[in-house]
C-alpha cells in the first residue's frame, strides 16, 4: 500500500507498506520520501500511525541508514542488526 501526505492537493511525502509472509509476518516500510526542507519525524509518524491502523499488531520493519535510521530511532524503531544479504553460490 501507498501511504501519502498531502498539501493543497499535491503529495509531499509519502512510503511504501508491504505485509510478508514469512515465519513471522511483517510490514515492512519502505521507500519513504518527505520533503527535504522539513522535519521528516512527524511525516514518519504518520507512516507508522497509518500502517499500524492498517497491519493491527503487526511488527514494523525497515531498512534504514544514515540520517533516515536517526529517523525511524525518532518514532519508536530500534536497530537489531546488519541487513544480510545471502546469496546463492554456482
Amino acid at each position: 500500500m501507498f501511504v501519502a501526505a498531502h498539501r493543497g492537493g499535491d503529495i509531499v511525502a509519502g512510503a511504501i507498506g508491504y505485509r510478508t509472509n514469512g515465519i513471522v509476518p511483517v510490514v515492512g516500510l519502505s521507500n519513504a520520501f518527505t520533503p527535504a526542507a522539513e522535519d521528516a519525524v512527524p511525516y514518519w509518524a504518520g507512516f507508522v500511525a497509518t500502517l499500524g491502523g492498517v497491519f493491527p499488531g503487526m511488527r514494523l520493519v525497515g531498512y534504514e541508514r544514515g540520517a533516515d535510521l536517526d529517523v525511524a530511532r525518532a518514532v519508536g524503531f530500534e536497530v537489531l542488526d546488519p541487513l544480510r544479504v545471502w546469496v546463492r553460490g554456482p
